[in-house]
């Protein structure tokens, strides 16, 4: 007949079924955070009939007897239980329960069957004498139960029938109705808002009000009832007075705009699924109605009556809205229930919202605060509690009252779904409203009957049992049950220090005390002393058992080791149990002895006295009669007090010692040549010493102490001291500590200083200077509080000498053969012979270098004007670092296409001798190293087979690829040519080897090795008829600024080794002509010669007219003076 019925039962029954089956998984949990006082051990627990839903809705309720008595009672609400009223099918229940442990001794209250036929009651019929429903109506699923509010004890109370029906005809209305009762729980009235109202359009008027789905009764007698069914579920609420004055109530049934335009809310928003009422905005109530399917997320909407003066308006009985909430998620149902408190404590009304299908990745429902600020609630939510996923977290919200008497209210928000069920209990906070963490979770398994869908619904604050604090309703409507959960009073211990005269001035130098005058400690004595308290007055608690612990010095915040031991137990803890009654004062003596030899004779000793309550464990049971809760009080968070006990001292009549300690530290160095500071030098001195001198110009200094700072390199060995009285030790690493005189007074004259000794061998060599940091402090007061430590510092000073030495293995080689292009390479032997050229790092010391950084120079290629030279030193491999013992200390660092670019490999199956093997130690020879014969044979009867152009590309001769030889006459009067290769000449392209050499120590080596290929093509096709070519690859040491290293030499950081490349003998002598090539010749040059003559004859040339010379005696003369040849050629013609 209604969708939100529909919907509303789906979702229980559907919610209940998933929960159910995995019910048994909770079983063996029992899970339950009982910090605070509701005692869920001992509940008062009620059934109802199996599938009626007893405990969807609960509500407490205090009735007023007319002998003055009260009975609390327990109203729960089953909507589909078989009702009193003859000829009905479970149109539902309202039930009382007593405050009994009988777990089935609930009453039905009278509801259905005594309306007259003109809408009257009849007071008069008893149950057995109801009336069946009138012929205008149907009971039958009306759901009477689904909403039960109290008023508060002695007031009224209401039930609703949310799916009552009255008949027009042939047709059905579901508008609702609402039952309230007296304070003695009889029936006095009958609500139906909706009735009269304008049905013609259906459920598009109020055809289908569901007045009832929520209700509350508000202090100044007005019930408001939600009604989400009218205008296609837009819904409204209904607020009409319930005075018991007839005269004086208000007659209007006010309610909320329902029209397009008017109401605040669109269709199926189910405005008034919730309702609260409080005087947010002044001394006016103000009306809360919960719309969970506003615009998607759920809006929540507050409502005033108009204030006016003309009474003669026509629309004063619909209430203006004066704020709108929204919901933050869609989906989330921001509004399903609403709920009002006083968290704060300000006396203003606070607001609660609930959202049971709020979600996200770790929660599900949710429930908004929102602060009444100055009697206004602003549209932002102050605090935002969430749930557990699929929880329905926030479905009930209850106001707790006051459980933990802070003045502040509590509230219990119900979690149903949540395992069997979960009540969590938040506690009001004066500054930020609520607790955002749980004060106390309630699980149905800490119960000790689990009920399914606890915490479906709440009810709260009243105090039923009396014992002046309010307790908590729960309803399990999948189990039919209801559980009262009471609250256990809280008491407060209040304690004492006696006597107080006993615990200042203790000497510690006398032995005894009043108690215990023959002890040889200094001891004293004191009583404890506590009172139990209770918050509430009324509460009666019968006598208690109290265990308290008296503890010294080693409690939370204090010290690690105690300096005192209580009693004659030797410990520094005393346990004792106690049994108190109320409001009546027991005190305990105890003596405290102060152990021999404490140096802490200043400080006060502190104690901490702490009590808690020895309960019994509460037993459960249904039948008998109710536990006394009283029995099992909690004790509040003032079960704790601290106290001192204080030395005599001799600092005056304040009893405050102003010390003023002085130190003054040397360092047993040689000073710098400027006299500023001291010198260390690494490797001459491996101690250092450092003499304080300390003394005390003002009052007594307690637990006196030194301290120096160092280095974490220097590693502290001793220290010498005169006074037995001064002990020092290590702390760490970098602090020494010393413990002084106590108390320490001024010393005299001739008091010797503190000397400590340090061992340097281990300073690290980037620390260019060590300073030490000393001062001393005590726990008196210091005169000078910002007094700073006092520094000394000593500049480091590393000497170190290093040498480089290099040399050649083999120092001579032999080049010869074809030449062999480099796509012919495949072998290292395809290219020469090898070459090995050897770096020896040296440390003389006296220090030793971290980091030695080593730049070798590697000639690699002919220079040449382009990017790509000839090749001539072919690098094999990267160089290798050896330390001494062959041990590997450092590395070099060169790019991959640098070493061995044409990925060359060793030839398989032959055997190539070591050069590294041609001597021992070639840095220990005089002379220069020989080459080995086999060597030589090899270079000088090597034959290379001669390959195809396409195997053996040669590259073409180019005149600027060769390095032109330099003449020079040697000592056999012989004049020869030699070649210089070297970076330095730039006459070769070279590569730097970055190599690094970690810590060389003092008097010891490291060995460079660098592997490569004499490139024979090259030497072969450029220098073929020289006396020989010289390759030399150059290194240089540098040692990192940073280190701080002073050398005195520097010409030996540098060295140079030369490899001596000879020619073969069969490219290096001159090759004779063979006869024929001289025979073909000389033909050649007489055929060119014939036909030259043969050329000129036929051009005349041997014809030509000679002048006569006798034609004149000067030309004859002229050209005997100037042509002596001619005259040379006549003469000898005659």
């Amino acid at each position: 007949m209604c969708y939100l019925v529909i919907r509303k039962q789906r979702t229980t029954y559907t919610m209940a079924a998933r929960y159910a089956s995995s019910s048994v998984l909770f079983l063996c949990i029992l899970y339950s955070v009982s910090c605070f006082n509701l005692e869920p051990r001992i509940p008062v627990i009620k059934y109802g009939e199996a599938g009626s839903y007893f405990g969807f809705s609960v509500a407490e309720h205090i009735t007023f007897n007319q002998d003055g008595s009260q009975t609390s009672w327990l109203l729960v609400g089953a909507p589909l239980d078989q009702n009193l009223q003859p000829n009905t099918t479970k149109s539902g229940a309202l039930w009382k329960c007593s405050l009994s442990p009988d777990t089935n001794d609930c009453e039905q209250i009278i509801t259905d069957g005594k309306r007259t036929e003109y809408g009257t009651i009849n007071t008069t019929l008893d149950s057995d004498h109801l009336s069946g429903p009138y012929s205008d109506e149907i009971k039958e699923g009306q759901w009477l139960g689904v909403t039960v509010r109290s008023q508060g004890p002695g007031k009224k109370a209401v039930v609703c029938a949310h799916r009552y029906i009255r008949k027009i005809g042939q047709l059905q209305f579901g508008q609702g109705l609402c039952y309230t009762f007296k304070n003695t729980l009889q029936l006095h009235e009958i609500t139906e808002p909706c009735r009269g109202r304008p049905i013609t359009r259906e459920h598009e008027e109020y055809g289908f009000c569901q007045v009832g789905t929520s209700s509350t009764l508000l202090d100044d007698e007005t019930l408001i009832l939600g009604s989400p069914g009218p205008y296609a579920w837009r819904g409204t609420i209904f607020a009409q007075d319930m005075t018991d004055e007839m005269f004086a109530r208000d007659n209007v049934v006010y309610s909320a705009p329902v029209t397009d335009g008017a109401s605040p809310v669109e269709k199926y928003s189910y405005l008034g699924m919730s309702v609260a009422g409080g005087m947010f905005f002044g001394n006016k109530s103000s009306y809360v109605a919960g719309a969970p399917r506003a615009q998607g997320t759920g809006q929540v909407v507050i409502f005033n009556k108009k204030d006016t003066a003309d009474w003669g308006r026509t629309d004063l009985d619909i209430l203006r809205f004066t704020l709108i909430l929204k919901g933050e998620q869609f989906g989330s149902s921001f509004g399903y229930e609403v709920a009002v408190a006083d968290v704060n404590g300000d006396g203003l009304p606070d607001l609660l919202v609930g959202a049971p299908f709020y979600f996200s990745r770790d929660a599900g429902g949710a429930v908004y605060l929102y602060l009444n600020k100055n009697q206004n609630l602003t549209k932002k939510f102050d605090l935002k509690l969430t749930g557990k996923q699929e929880s329905q977290f926030g479905i009930s919200i209850a106001n707790a009252s006051d459980l933990n008497k802070d003045g502040c209210q509590d509230i219990a928000i119900g979690s149903p779904y949540e395992g069997n069920g979960v009540v969590y209990i938040y506690m009001g906070n004066r500054r930020t409203g609520l607790n955002s963490i749980p004060d106390q979770v309630i699980s149905a398994e800490s119960l000790p009957i689990v009920l399914k869908t606890f915490g479906y619904s709440l009810s709260g604050g009243i105090d039923l049992d009396a014992n002046g604090y309010p307790d908590l309703l729960v309803g399990a409507y999948e189990n039919s049950s209801v559980a009262l959960i009471r609250t256990r009073p809280i008491i407060d211990i209040k304690t004492s220090i006696r006597p107080s005269n006993t615990i200042i001035n203790i000497d510690p130098t006398k032995q005894g005390c009043e108690r215990d005058p023959s002890s040889k400690y200094t001891c004293f004595h004191f009583q404890a002393c506590c009172t139990i308290e209770s918050l509430v007055k009324s509460t009666k608690t019968n006598a208690l058992k109290l265990n308290y612990v008296i503890e010294a010095e080693t409690f939370l915040g204090g010290k690690r080791y105690s300096r005192v031991f209580l009693d004659t137990e030797k410990t520094n803890i005393v346990k004792k149990s106690i049994v108190l009654d109320k409001e009546i004062e027991d005190c305990r003596e105890h003596i405290v002895y102060i152990k021999n030899n404490t140096r802490d004779i200043q400080t006060p000793i502190k104690f901490q006295v702490t009590y808690k309550l020895e309960n019994v464990e509460p037993q459960y049971s249904p039948s008998g009669t109710l536990p006394n809760i009283d029995d099992y009080p909690v004790l509040n968070a003032t079960a704790m007090t601290t106290f001192s006990a204080h030395f005599l001292n001799d600092c005056g009549t304040d009893a405050i010692c102003v010390s003023n300690l002085i130190v003054n530290p040397v360092l047993q160095l040689p000073k710098t040549s400027d006299g500023k500071s001291y010198a260390l030098t690494l490797g001459q001195e491996e101690e250092i010493k450092l003499s304080i001198t300390v003394d005390n110009y003002g009052e007594s200094a307690y637990e006196s102490q030194l301290f120096v700072q160092h280095h974490s390199s220097l590693h502290y060995i001793a220290a010498n001291i005169s006074d037995k009285n001064v002990i020092c030790t290590s702390v760490n690493k970098t602090i020494v500590s010393c413990m002084l005189e106590n108390p320490f007074k001024k010393q005299p004259e001739s008091a010797a200083p503190i000397t400590m000794r340090f061992d340097a061998r281990a300073l690290e060599d980037n620390e260019p200077s060590v300073v030490f940091t000393v001062w001393a402090n005590s726990t008196s007061k210091e005169l000078h509080s910002g007094k700073k430590p006092v520094q000394v510092e000593a500049l480091v000073i590393k000497n170190a000498e290093l040498l480089i030495k290099g040399a050649a293995r083999p120092e001579q080689v032999f080049y010869g053969g074809d030449i062999k292009g480099e796509s012919a390479m495949t072998y290292f032997d395809d290219v020469g012979t090898r070459v090995v050229h050897t770096y020896q790092v040296f440390n003389e010391g006296p220090w030793r270098v971290s980091s030695v950084q080593v730049v070798i120079l590697w000639p690699h290629q002919v220079a040449s004007e382009n990017a790509q030279g000839k090749w001539l030193l072919y690098p094999e491999d990267v160089p290798t670092v050896d330390g001494e013992a062959d041990q590997s200390n450092g590395e070099c660092f060169i790019t991959e296409k640098e070493i061995n670019p044409l990925n060359l490999t060793s030839r398989p199956g032959t055997f190539e001798p070591y050069l590294e093997n041609l001597e021992i130690n070639p840095f220990m020879s005089t002379g220069k190293i020989s080459v080995n014969s086999y060597e030589k044979q090899q270079n000088q009867s090597k034959v290379v087979e001669l390959s195809t152009a396409k195997e053996n590309k040669v590259r073409r001769k180019r005149d600027s690829d060769v390095v032109k030889a330099e003449a020079y006459t040697d000592k056999d009067g012989q004049r020869k040519h030699v070649v210089n290769m070297s970076c330095q000449k730039k006459t070769a392209k070279c590569i730097q080897f970055q190599c690094v050499i970690y810590r060389l120590s003092r008097a010891q080596a490291t060995t460079i090795t660098v592997k490569a290929r004499l490139w024979n093509a090259t030497l072969v096709e450029d220098y073929p008829r020289i006396s020989h070519v010289n390759i030399a690859s150059t290194a240089f040491i540098h040692i990192p600024d940073h280190y701080n290293i002073h050398q005195s030499k520097q010409h030996d950081d540098t060295a140079t080794v030369e490899t001596v490349a000879y020619p073969d003998l069969k490219i290096s002598e001159p090759t004779e002509v063979p006869l024929w090539v001289i025979i073909i010749s000389v033909i050649i040059g007489l055929i060119v010669l014939i036909l030259l003559i043969l050329a000129l004859w036929k051009l005349g040339f041997f014809k030509r007219s000679r002048p006569d010379p006798t034609l004149s005696g000067n030309l004859e003369k002229n050209h005997h003076e100037s042509s002596p040849f001619i005259g040379r050629d006549r003469n000898s013609i005659r």
